[in-house]
């Protein structure tokens, strides 16, 4: 799956992590995908799942910010914390110009292609931790934090 967008994303939602709408994109038929990431679960955003997360999480209020949070640009997305941790995402090649914070962006997620600038990123703990990342290329010039950026994953192969 590649990464497409972020449709909707509120800064402090569920457990205080920001939560977002993405939208992926099928790499084999092209089909595109609507995800709600929330800093503990990663799903399809489906009927069936929204009434779970309702259930399991009882996180009404917050569903109901993230659906009304529509953006119109990923220059408005700060934290990215969690973003598409535990996903099936595998490209990401997409520069998000205001991110600041990246922790666990695509920890235990299926990434192995990573192409993007980032010139405001400052926080990369955990950002592809146990991950199967092979390509990486970034432009991170304000990156201060980077401790365990890679930890577990298979950078050896990261050309």
């Amino acid at each position: 799956m590649k990464f497409k967008t972020v449709t909707h994303y509120v800064e402090n939602s569920f457990e205080g992590k920001p939560s977002f709408i993405v939208v992926l994109e099928d790499l084999n038929t092209g089909e595109e995908k609507s995800y709600i990431s929330n800093g503990c679960v990663f799903v399809e955003n489906t009927l069936e799942n929204v009434e779970t997360l309702l259930y399991e999480y009882d996180c009404f209020y917050d569903l109901d910010e993230l659906f009304n949070s529509e953006i119109d640009s990923l220059d408005v997305i700060r934290y990215g914390e969690h973003m598409l941790r535990n996903s099936n995402v595998t490209h990401f090649e997409t520069d998000m110009p205001n991110l600041v914070m990246g922790r666990y962006m695509f920890a235990r997620s299926e990434i192995t292609h990573f192409t993007a600038n980032m010139p405001n990123l400052v926080n990369t703990y955990r950002m592809f931790t146990n991950s199967n990342l092979t390509h990486f290329k970034a432009d991170m010039p304000s990156l201060k934090y980077d401790r365990y950026m890679f930890d577990m994953s298979i950078k050896r192969r990261i050309t």
